[in-house]
């Protein structure tokens, strides 16, 4: 069901000139799909997703958090959204991937 793969590299702290620092990367499995879609992100902008990825329910991503996809490729994290089915349960975890406000 989910036949792609990831690597997360947890946000561990940003320094003074901004640098940030990642913790220990982990591999997780997803579905996976490069787009180019006009969406609005959490901070209510609408920006240009250029990839998506669905990860099984539980699954922790935070926004700070930089996702190396399946082409080797990362982008800022735009969005996360929780998918629940008609009762409540969680079902799955999409997360879009951007190049800032359009």
């Amino acid at each position: 069901m989910f036949p792609s793969t990831v690597t997360r590299y947890p946000y561990a702290s940003k320094d003074a000139h901004h640098k940030v620092t990642y913790g220990t990367s982990a591999s997780l499995t997803c579905k996976y799909a490069k787009l180019s879609k006009v969406i609005t992100d959490s901070n209510n902008k609408e920006v240009l997703a250029v990839a998506w990825t669905q990860f099984p329910a539980g699954t922790v991503i935070n926004p700070d958090d930089k996702i190396v996809l399946p082409d080797s490729t990362y982008s800022k994290i735009v969005l996360i959204h929780a998918i629940h089915d008609h009762v409540g349960r969680d079902v799955c975890v999409d997360v879009y991937y951007g190049e800032g406000s359009i």
